[in-house]
C-alpha cells in the first residue's frame, strides 16, 4: 500500500499553527509512553483502490483518522482547530519542499510511484472526546484522502 501518511505529516509540518503547537509530536498509529502534550496520532481506517476501464488507476483514495490529545478539553478544541486548518491547505509546492520531491507536476502519461502530485482532503467528520483511563481530552478527525 502507498500512504498517504508522509503527506499528512507534511501538512502538519508546514502549517505554521499546528507545528507551533504540535512541535513534532505527531505519530503514526500509537504516541509513545511518556510523550509530551499536545500530540496527534493518526491511523489508516482503509485504502481504497481505484480502478478505470484500462485497469488499476494510480489515484488513491485512504480514510484517516487523526486524534489530537491534550490535557484538557480547551486545548483539545486550540490543537483540533489548527489540525483542521493545516488539513486544508492547498499548496502542493510548499508539501513538495518538506517532502524534497522534485516537482508537483502531475503527468497523466508517466506517474511515478513516489512522485508528490495533486491531492485532496475531505473532512468527513470531528468529535471532540474524553478518555477515562488516561484522563486525557481528545478531539478526533475523520478524513479522505485522495492523492497521486
Amino acid at each position: 500500500m502507498i500512504s498517504g501518511a508522509p503527506l499528512i505529516r507534511a501538512l502538519l509540518a508546514i502549517h505554521a499553527p499546528a507545528a507551533a503547537l504540535l512541535a513534532g509530536r505527531v505519530f503514526q498509529d500509537e504516541a509513545p509512553q511518556g510523550v509530551e502534550f499536545p500530540c496527534a496520532t493518526f491511523t489508516c481506517v482503509f485504502d481504497d483502490p481505484q480502478d478505470h476501464l484500462r485497469g488499476r488507476s494510480s489515484l488513491k483514495r485512504q480514510r484517516w483518522q487523526l486524534d489530537v490529545w491534550t490535557t484538557t478539553p480547551a486545548d483539545a478544541d486550540q490543537a483540533a482547530t489548527a489540525v483542521q486548518a493545516a488539513l486544508a491547505v492547498r499548496d502542493p509546492a510548499a508539501v513538495a519542499a518538506w517532502l524534497e520531491e522534485p516537482s508537483v507536476e502531475l503527468d497523466f502519461l508517466e506517474q511515478e510511484y513516489r512522485r508528490l502530485a495533486p491531492y485532496s482532503v475531505v473532512m468527513n467528520e470531528t468529535r471532540p472526546g474524553h478518555d477515562r483511563d488516561s484522563g486525557l481530552s481528545r478531539f478526533m478527525l475523520d478524513f479522505t484522502l485522495w492523492f497521486y
